[in-house]
């Protein structure tokens, strides 16, 4: 079934969207989990003091805390200047907050079955944002 949904997914965004859209989408939408990756660090810190550090984050806190800023400041300008297509992206990232919100209510062991070798949430992402171009920034043949 997922297969299914990937390949109607990815017809569909190829179809609707231009080369320079389909960019544009990738990139807005991948930005917020870079944010949220950089802030993580602040909540990793909190929640987890006692724990190694094998990388340090340089300029910590004020890099990456500049980082997460600037990031919602270049997702408010895409979405001020792109409210049709930024919506898009973003509508598309919510749609995923009931759906895990479900998942974690009917999956016995949430964390046992993530790791699960065989199930991966990143489909969906894969199928929304890379899934329309070769992966490098082309267009798939015949787009």
């Amino acid at each position: 079934m997922s297969i299914v949904v990937t390949a109607v997914l990815g017809v569909v965004w190829v179809l609707f969207l231009n080369y320079e859209q389909l960019a544009d989408q990738f990139v807005v939408a991948i930005f917020p989990f870079y944010a949220l990756a950089a802030a993580a660090v602040f909540v990793l810190r909190r929640r987890q003091p006692d724990r190694p550090r094998p990388v340090r984050v340089w300029g910590y806190p004020v890099v990456p805390l500049l980082f997460v800023v600037a990031t919602f400041v270049i997702l408010g300008n895409a979405l001020r200047e792109h409210p049709g297509g930024t919506g898009l992206a973003f509508g598309a990232i919510l749609l995923g907050v009931p759906v895990y919100w479900w998942w974690l209510r009917t999956v016995d062991d949430p964390l046992r079955f993530a790791q699960n070798e065989y199930f991966n949430v990143s489909w969906i992402w894969y199928t929304l944002l890379i899934l329309p171009s070769n992966g490098f920034g082309a267009p798939v043949a015949g787009s």
